[in-house]
């Protein structure tokens, strides 16, 4: 007699993995009717008693792996899917990108990033979640000399790369 067994299809992640700026919006699918897909991003393998089950696109806001594994009763696990997905901070925009002035200058500053925490210094030292000034969303008036320096944070990204403007 013959003997057939039967797999889940391997699941499809969309996008492909990428770098992005922001939460990246994600569709797990697989053709295989019937079947419950785990997903994880912290490395780990998805199972049934490991990960999220999937059940309609979702917002991802957190950089790394993103595994997928699809299972149906009476059938075998699928293969597990994987891609890199890069959440990268912005970096900031300083405006104005410095002056030469005897006045105090408004100074606003921004980062693509939805949600990014901005933190600036004018001491020469580099911007964290510790160090410098949180930027409130709104413009400042700057009356000291040096280089501005700021950089972005946000939960889940790699923080941003650093922008500096010289104001003198």
């Amino acid at each position: 007699s013959n003997f057939f067994t039967f797999g889940v299809a391997q699941p499809v992640i969309e996008p492909p993995g990428g770098t992005a700026n922001n939460e990246v919006l994600v569709t797990i699918t697989s053709i295989t009717s019937g079947a419950e897909i785990y997903w994880t991003i912290n490395g780990s393998e998805p199972s049934r008693t490991n990960g999220t089950l999937y059940s309609q696109s979702f917002l991802l806001g957190t950089n790394g792996v993103l595994k997928a594994k699809a299972f149906r009763t009476g059938f075998a696990d699928s293969a597990t899917s994987a891609q890199v997905f890069n959440l990268l901070t912005a970096a900031p925009s300083i405006v104005p990108d410095g002056a030469v002035t005897n006045n105090a200058v408004l100074v606003r500053l921004a980062s693509e990033t939805i949600g990014a925490n901005i933190y600036w210094t004018i001491d020469g030292t580099t911007p964290s979640l510790t160090n410098g000034v949180k930027y409130t969303g709104l413009p400042f008036l700057l009356g000291t000399n040096g280089i501005l320096i700021a950089r972005a944070f946000r939960d889940g990204f790699v923080p941003s790369q650093i922008s500096a403007s010289p104001f003198v």
